[in-house]
Order: C-alpha cells, then sequence, then structure tokens
C-alpha cells in the first residue's frame, strides 16, 4: 500500500510541476506578446511624427519660396 500512496504523490507533484510550467509559458507568451504590441505602436507612433515633421518641413519650404 505504501508503494501506491509513493506513486501518487509522486504522479501529483509532476502534474504540480506541470502546471507551473504552463503557467509560466502562458505568462511568458502574454508578456511576449505585450512587448510586440507596445513595439509596434511606438513604430507607428515615430512614422508618424516623423510624417508630420517632414509635412511641416515641406510647408516651411513653401513659406520661405514664397516670402
Amino acid at each position: 500500500m505504501e508503494h501506491v500512496l509513493g506513486a501518487l504523490a509522486r504522479d501529483r507533484q509532476r502534474g504540480m510541476l506541470v502546471q507551473a510550467e504552463a503557467e509560466r509559458d502562458g505568462r511568458r507568451a502574454r508578456q511576449y506578446s505585450r512587448v510586440c504590441r507596445l513595439a509596434e505602436r511606438a513604430e507607428r507612433q515615430f512614422a508618424s511624427r516623423w510624417d508630420q515633421a517632414a509635412r511641416l518641413r515641406a510647408y516651411l519650404s513653401e513659406l520661405e519660396s514664397t516670402s
């Protein structure tokens, strides 16, 4: 009977380890996804600001040429 209880305890321990690993993997995947979205947003904001700066520089050039 003791060997059965030992086997059950080992199985339970293995199950807990597998569950903990799955939770770590899930957290890691969510963190990766979040950082990816933040990086993409930062890139879009940078591109948008770059375009805005280019339009303003073109407008300044236009103003200088008409003055």
